[in-house]
């Protein structure tokens, strides 16, 4: 069986930043793309890595369209959680390494915003720290991205 849209949008999303590499023009190269459990079991973050959270879809009530079947848009929030491990004796401040993880993210999520033609436009979101009491530092990069299906098919892209 076929992918739901939304699924195929959050393995798109995973796809593109593991394109991030400083072959391809990037300051950073990532170590690992991940879409872990929402337990956290068996996942150990690796410095430079990422791990894909999908969040909440919502409706999109600007997209929605009526037809036969109707058309619903939605905007699906994606966290992409950037992981750094850096020395305790390295002299770079880590805000710096947060930068530059950041920016090369939000540079690679904004490249191609349709993802294939998936999506309808996506945005960037908020950007979070983490709070470093649980002993990994790091960056969330959000991502919202708007899309449409049929009513009766979420598996059928409008």
């Amino acid at each position: 069986m076929a992918d739901s849209v939304k699924e195929q949008i959050t393995a798109a999303v995973a796809t593109a930043l593991a394109a991030i590499t400083a072959a391809n023009g990037y300051q950073i190269t990532v170590s690992e793309v991940v879409r872990p459990r929402r337990t956290g079991e068996n996942y150990n973050p690796k410095g430079y890595g990422i791990a894909v959270i999908q969040g909440a879809a919502t409706r999109a009530e600007d997209y929605c369209l009526a037809s036969n079947p109707p058309i619903i848009g939605w905007q699906l929030a994606v966290a992409c959680d950037c992981v750094v491990r850096l020395s305790e004796t390295s002299e770079t401040a880590m805000d710096t390494v947060l930068n530059e993880f950041e920016a090369c993210v939000q540079k690679c999520l904004m490249t191609e915003p349709t993802f294939g033609g998936l999506a309808i436009s996506a945005e960037l979101g908020p950007v979070e720290y983490a709070s470093g009491s649980g002993g990994v530092e790091g960056v969330t990069v959000w991502i919202y991205v708007t899309y449409r299906v049929s009513e009766d098919d979420p598996y059928e892209q409008r």
